[in-house]
C-alpha cells in the first residue's frame, strides 16, 4: 500500500510541474509595454474627447507607463512618434503644434518626430506636444486620431525600448441641424 502512495505522491509532483510549466508561455501572451500618443489630458491617459462643432480642441502626445504600472520604469532619453492618419484620410487636421520646451524636437507630426532631451525623461506621465486640432467633416459620430512610434525609443543609457500606441476617440456632435423628411406628394404639389 505504501509504493501505490509514493505512485500518488509522484504522478501529482508531475502533473503540477507539468501545469506549472505550461502556464509559463500562457503568461508571456501578456507582455505590457510602456505607450506613446495622444490623450485629451497632458497628465495622464485619457481616451475620449467631446467635440461640437468647428471649435478648435487639444489632445496631447504624451509618454505614458504600461497598463497597470504607476510609472515609467525607464529614463528615456528619445522618442520617435507620429500622428497616424485614419485607414480612409482623416477626419481632422493639426493646425497648431506647442512642443515641450525643455525637449528638441526635429520632424513634423504627420512625418514624424524625433524628440530627444538633455534631461532624462521619466515620472507617471512625460509630455511631449500638444497639438491644437480641428474638425473637417461635418457628420456626427465617433472618429478617432492616433499617434504612435516609428522606431525603438532609447533609454538614456541608450537601451532600445519598445513602446505600443495610444488613441482618442472624438466624440463629434454637429451644428447641423436634420433635414425634415418631405414625401413625394409634397414635392409634386410644389411644381403644381
Amino acid at each position: 500500500m505504501t509504493r501505490s502512495l509514493i505512485r500518488i505522491r509522484r504522478s501529482t509532483l508531475v502533473a503540477g510541474c507539468l501545469v506549472v510549466l505550461l502556464a509559463v508561455p500562457a503568461s508571456a501572451q501578456f507582455l505590457t509595454f510602456p505607450r506613446i500618443g495622444v490623450s485629451a489630458a497632458p497628465d495622464r491617459y485619457e481616451p475620449e474627447i467631446d467635440v461640437h462643432g468647428d471649435e478648435p480642441f487639444q489632445i496631447h502626445v504624451v509618454a505614458v507607463p504600461p497598463e497597470g504600472q504607476d510609472s515609467l520604469t525607464q529614463e528615456f532619453g528619445q522618442f520617435q512618434w507620429a500622428v497616424l492618419e485614419a485607414c480612409c484620410g482623416g477626419a481632422a487636421a493639426i493646425i497648431s503644434e506647442e512642443y515641450n520646451p525643455a525637449c528638441e524636437h526635429v520632424g513634423t507630426p504627420y512625418a514624424g518626430v524625433v524628440t530627444t532631451s538633455e534631461e532624462c525623461m521619466s515620472g507617471e506621465v512625460v509630455w511631449i506636444c500638444t497639438l491644437t486640432v480641428q474638425m473637417v467633416v461635418d457628420e456626427p459620430g465617433s472618429y478617432y486620431i492616433s499617434a504612435g512610434p516609428l522606431a525603438l525609443s532609447q533609454t538614456c543609457d541608450g537601451q532600445d525600448v519598445v513602446m505600443t500606441d495610444l488613441m482618442v476617440y472624438v466624440n463629434y456632435t454637429s451644428d447641423v441641424t436634420p433635414v425634415e423628411s418631405t414625401s413625394f406628394s409634397e414635392v409634386k404639389s410644389l411644381f403644381n
